[in-house]
């Protein structure tokens, strides 16, 4: 069968085009496929390339078979895309996390810092270009200082939780259950951040559970995030809870979580159990710490629910919480 047709795909910021031609450059069919672009904060743009793959293979199949020709006479395939992403992959090609794309402004304050530390003429010496934060190289910094999981590709082997030390946080559970998950895992540590009048009860209980040496109190941090951005899990044990900051902060930072499904729902509004986290039923040790076991024995299934955590960025983001109030009172 003679090649006579070549095949161009163009990967844009909204959708990508695909079109068949003949030799002569006439087209003789096309077809869009389109993505979102997500905007989780202010200064932030990205996008899941996993969504640019769907809607490549959708385009293409559309418009082979608008064409009227069979793939085998496609002699060639050109491909262009938009510039300066950064897609993290792991060794298998899968993508760990959505990539910052080339409107995305988020690592500006990284080109500020070296432009100073070495020097905007330094950098230009030797790159032949200045250090913007739409860049590639400033976004791989980014990843490198904010999700360290992503550019190293592991998880420290802790567990952390974050929230006054009240009996509403049920702690006593958590430390039951990681007594438990300790058996299993003894390299693991326990950082528990936060205050309140339980303190000493829970480092009484740590000892006689002899999971002590295990379990740091860390007290109150300004910037917790940055304390526990690389995390192995993180887990809250809570009686009852509204949609807790924490957790969502957690999830957005693509961290496996563990929450117990506690009234008055709040975690089950953020948690598809099993697909970007994991619920529990409150009080109950046994499941929690199983569920703390599922999460350190399969980093797969770890990364892969960190993933698909990161999604509240988008959900939760300020412009889609704006559009649907406004919705809500429009319809009032």
């Amino acid at each position: 069968m003679m090649k006579s047709y070549l095949l161009g795909i163009d990967i844009g910021t909204s959708a990508c085009k695909v079109a068949v031609f003949d030799k002569e450059g006439k087209v003789l069919a096309a077809a869009n496929g389109d993505y979102p672009v997500y905007y989780p904060q202010e200064g932030w743009a990205e996008q899941n390339p996993e969504e640019w793959w769907s809607a490549v293979c959708r385009a293409t199949k559309e418009t082979v078979q608008k064409a009227g020709i069979a793939p085998a006479e496609i002699a060639g395939v050109g491909i262009d895309g938009q510039s300066w992403s950064a897609i993290a992959l792991d060794k298998e090609g899968k993508v760990l996390t959505n990539t910052p794309i080339w409107m995305d402004t988020r690592a500006q304050e990284i080109c500020e810092r070296l432009n100073k530390e070495i020097g905007e003429d330094k950098i230009f010496e030797v790159a032949g270009n200045s250090l913007q934060p739409s860049y590639t190289t400033a976004k791989i910094i980014w990843y490198k200082e904010n999700l360290p999981e992503v550019y190293t590709g592991k998880r420290k082997h802790t567990v952390v939780a974050a929230g006054r030390l009240v009996e509403q946080k049920n702690h006593v559970n958590l430390f039951y259950a990681f007594r438990d998950f300790l058996h299993h895992y003894p390299d693991y540590v326990l950082h528990l951040y936060g205050q309140g009048e339980l303190e000493q009860d829970l480092r009484e209980l740590a000892e006689k559970l002899n999971i002590k040496e295990s379990v740091i109190f860390e007290g109150f941090h300004e910037n917790i995030l940055n304390e526990i951005k690389d995390a192995g899990m993180y887990v809250l044990s809570s009686d009852y809870e509204g949609i807790s900051n924490s957790l969502l902060e957690a999830m957005a930072m693509g961290m496996p979580v563990i929450s117990t499904d506690c009234p008055s729902g709040g975690s089950k509004m953020c948690i598809q159990n099993g697909v970007n986290g994991i619920l529990v039923p409150v009080a109950e040790s046994d499941a929690l710490a199983a569920a703390m076991e599922k999460i350190a024995s399969s980093e797969d299934f770890a990364t892969q629910i960190g993933k698909e955590a990161t999604k509240v960025r988008d959900r939760f983001s300020m412009q889609n919480i704006v559009e649907q109030w406004i919705e809500l009172l429009t319809e009032l």
